[in-house]
């Protein structure tokens, strides 16, 4: 999957997949640039998976800003 800037992330965990695999998917497919695309109250392990993305992705040298 290419991906441009400003491309949006979907981490589909509206599905409720489990948290290792909506960390997976956003971390397998984040380029710079991109935003993470995520739902809140809809998934049950989405919290967990947030936690998992940003450890992740910190420790690729990416940083999180407010849009």
């Amino acid at each position: 999957m290419t991906q441009t800037r400003g491309t949006a992330v979907p981490a589909k965990d509206y599905a409720d997949p489990s948290a290792s695999v909506i960390c997976n998917r956003v971390v397998s497919r984040v380029r710079p640039g991109n935003v993470m695309l995520m739902h809140d109250g809809t998934g049950a392990n989405t919290d967990d998976a947030l936690r998992c993305i940003i450890k992740e992705l910190r420790a690729q040298g990416y940083g999180f800003g407010k849009l």
